[in-house]
């Protein structure tokens, strides 16, 4: 049975160039040869998938290690990564990301992650994130509202609006418009916040608790 590291020495040697700024490296997609910023390159620890400047994916005898350096977001980096991994025979671990996360197969991903050649997590897994709310936070916001009756006084403004003004949705600082919403003192300014939100309380508390979200590990 052949090994990894006999099938990556078998695309070398029968795709380098043999000529140019890349002599000895081999295109890591033979039937795109003048794709040269893509390359499989031999290297002291053994092989190594090159996107631009960058060694995506590193093969030693034993390991796999995949490391966008700091580019895990971009879309033209996880199609290189998947494109480097089916030429390990690693096709299923594709990179997709669902926000918190990117994913590497199954695998949350982060820069440097070891795999086997088998395609096995060997580097400490990192655990799957998710939003999750404040609740403290967002118990005291909903106190002060009621407290102030903000909730009735918006739907009395609400209605009164014109429902053909445009709607507009420029909060920016969410902490800035909750003190607006449970201060009195700024109650003036509750018509232009209507007229800004359409109306609409739902999307008014979603502008408002936007900053009351925290990234914590799935349980």
């Amino acid at each position: 049975m052949t090994t990894l590291i006999q099938r990556l020495q078998w695309h070398l040697d029968g795709h380098k160039y043999t000529k140019g700024a890349f002599v000895g490296d081999a295109p890591a997609d033979k039937s795109r040869r003048a794709k040269t910023n893509f390359r499989l390159c031999k290297t002291g620890y053994g092989f190594a998938i090159r996107f631009h400047h960058t060694d995506l994916v590193k093969i030693t005898d034993t390991t796999i290690v995949v490391d966008c350096c700091g580019w895990s977001d971009s879309p033209t980096t996880r199609d290189a990564v998947a494109e480097a991994l089916s030429l390990c025979g690693l096709a299923q671990l594709y990179m997709s990301a669902r926000a918190p996360n990117t994913y590497l197969g199954r695998y949350v991903y982060h820069d440097g992650i070891t795999l086997s050649h088998q395609g096995d997590l060997l580097s400490p897994p990192i655990p799957e994130l998710h939003k999750r709310i404040d609740a403290d936070m967002s118990r005291e916001f909903h106190r002060a509202l009621r407290e102030h009756k903000t909730h009735a006084l918006f739907q009395t403004l609400a209605a009164c609006r014109d429902p053909h003004a445009r709607r507009t949705y420029p909060w920016r600082n969410a902490s800035h418009l909750r003190a607006l919403l449970t201060n009195p003192e700024q109650f003036d300014k509750l018509p232009e916040i209507v007229a800004q939100c359409g109306g609409n309380w739902h999307a008014l508390m979603k502008a408002a608790k936007q900053d009351l979200y925290r990234l914590v590990p799935k349980v």
